[in-house]
């Protein structure tokens, strides 16, 4: 059996929405959804939520999560969390005495992710024995070969040219990574110094309404609009 780190990034603070993680949605803060989700999949092991604040670690405890240590050296707005989530394995190695086959990551801005999500996505990657990582994916509405970009002198041109009039029929489909789920082997992601990008990569495609990234208060409001939508249903 595999031993699994679930890493839930939850800083203090944040720009363009103040205090997100602690963000209200259908009454219950952002942080709360992820661990919720977590447990639900039952496929997470130890739950840990990485953050500088004492309420968030508070919320996290009482929600079911571990909080071992409060994070210091890597809080600041430009670290990527994939950097955080492995300084939070090496603490966990060197504090605690404890390591781990497979890391989990799961953002607190994905709040209407699901647990078979989770779960999925960790399949991928275990039916895979060539796969380094798998992460969450949702479908491209406008194909990025379709893109256009400001050139020189204000004139705008199609960044594909070749490409620029086909039609969806005659494209690839095309993804972008939607930040809900990832999970990795983990020495394959220490090697890779927390690059969440790098390696041989599965991918689980989510439903677009579920692929939800909480990025401003718009953001919010319209993942507070389809959660309560689906639960009239």
């Amino acid at each position: 059996m595999e031993r699994v780190l679930t890493v839930i990034p939850a800083k203090g603070h944040s720009r363009r929405v103040p205090g997100k993680n602690r963000a209200l949605l259908a009454g219950k803060p952002l942080v709360i959804h992820a661990v919720e989700q977590a447990l639900a999949s039952r496929v997470c092991g130890e739950i840990c939520v990485g953050t500088d604040s004492v309420e968030i670690a508070e919320l996290a405890r009482e929600a079911g999560a571990s909080v071992p240590f409060l994070r210091t050296d890597d809080v600041d707005d430009i670290t990527p969390v994939g950097v955080a989530a492995l300084n939070i394995l090496r603490r966990y190695r060197e504090k605690l005495n404890r390591t781990f086959d497979l890391l989990c990551l799961l953002l607190t801005t994905s709040p209407l992710r699901s647990a078979e999500d989770i779960r999925a996505c960790r399949d991928v990657l275990l039916s895979r024995p060539d796969l380094d990582a798998s992460m969450s994916f949702v479908r491209a509405e406008k194909h990025p070969a379709w893109a256009w970009k400001f050139a020189d002198g204000g004139r705008i041109e199609p960044m594909f040219p070749d490409r620029c009039d086909l039609g969806r029929h005659e494209l690839d489909p095309a993804y972008y990574v939607d930040g809900a789920v990832y999970w990795a082997r983990v020495p394959f992601f220490e090697q890779a110094g927390g690059n969440q990008y790098a390696g041989r990569v599965g991918g689980h495609v989510m439903d677009p309404e579920r692929a939800v990234d909480v990025d401003t208060p718009l953001d919010l409001a319209f993942a507070e609009y389809l959660l309560a939508r689906e639960r009239g249903r």
